[in-house]
């Protein structure tokens, strides 16, 4: 027993340190997706700052911000970690159909003037 015990104590230790690394990448996984639900939302006309939103604080419930384009008004939609463009009388849509930003991201309407910029803090959203 004691010549088996001596032969498997290395691959003992070896499992026990990889049962206590794998808990710990889970425990630093689940902290990192905590920290990055913090999302705010800079919303620019001619690379002015019209409207800052914090995305995390934001209710469940769906509401829309009208913003004033180069052309025409732009209607955008927020709710809880989700920012997108709904509206847009621009002719091609793009910014329409780009997908809303849940992450960190960009969404451009070069026909309207309207970038929408989104990071995890304030100092993350990039002013061009």
């Amino acid at each position: 027993m004691k010549k088996f015990l001596r032969s498997h104590l290395f691959d003992g230790i070896a499992l026990i340190a990889l049962a206590l690394t794998s808990v710990a990448i889970l425990l630093g996984l689940l902290f990192s997706r905590t920290s990055s639900n913090h999302l705010i939302a800079t919303i620019y006309f001619k690379n002015e700052v019209v409207e800052t939103v914090d995305l995390s604080k934001e209710s469940e419930e769906e509401r829309h911000l009208e913003v004033k384009g180069a052309h025409s008004e732009v209607i955008i939609a927020i709710k809880r970690n989700y920012i997108g463009i709904e509206e847009n009388d621009c002719p091609s849509k793009t910014c329409i159909h780009m997908s809303p930003l849940a992450k960190s991201g960009v969404i451009v309407c070069a026909y309207q003037m309207i970038r929408i910029s989104v990071g995890e803090s304030f100092s993350d959203v990039e002013v061009l």
